[in-house]
């Protein structure tokens, strides 16, 4: 019985020891995908802010040129509106100087 138990004992030292392996090389697999995950993130935002400081420039020039196009248009809509309104008095007769 001595020597079964021995036996057995050291088949379950050997047990042991290849899931010790095992779960070592889980814990280093885990702590390099966390590693190169966090790198992957750190990527991933330092592009997205490099892609807007290069499309900045870009974009503030675009919105120069939208405010300058509406200031323009908002000139021509008061200008139509007040040849519009003076081709009335005109044709209407509703001159405002006297006969």
């Amino acid at each position: 019985m001595d020597d079964e138990i021995e036996n057995l004992l050291r088949q379950t030292k050997a047990l042991v020891e290849e899931n010790n392996k095992i779960l070592k090389g889980i814990r280093r697999s885990n702590r390099v995908g966390s590693f190169f995950r966090f790198i992957y993130w750190i990527v991933i935002i330092a592009l997205t802010i490099g892609a807007y400081a290069y499309v900045q420039p870009y974009l503030n020039s675009m919105m120069k040129l939208y405010n300058q196009l509406e200031t323009t248009n908002n000139n021509i809509t008061t200008t139509q509106n007040s040849l519009g309104d003076g081709i009335k008095s005109f044709f209407l007769g509703n001159s405002t100087t006297t006969k």
